[in-house]
């Protein structure tokens, strides 16, 4: 399978499960995702995981109504 046919197989996703992954599944996660094409292949991802449930509430709540449900 090639890019191509993985990115317009694959949904957004917006329903998640109600827990916490685990440091593996996190690594792999942000592992896949520092491989993601950028303009020039210049790559400049800055990934920032926010664990605490209050900041992450905090964080989101001025973009409720833009995203939808998180």
């Amino acid at each position: 399978m090639d890019f191509f046919e993985v990115a317009n197989s694959t949904p957004t996703m917006r329903r998640f499960l109600d827990r916490p992954i685990t440091e593996p599944e996190l690594l792999k996660i942000l592992e896949t995702a520092n491989m993601a094409p950028s303009g020039s292949n210049a790559q400049p991802w800055e990934f920032v995981v926010i664990r605490e449930l209050q900041a992450r509430r905090e964080i989101l709540a001025p973009l409720q109504g833009s995203l939808g449900t998180i």
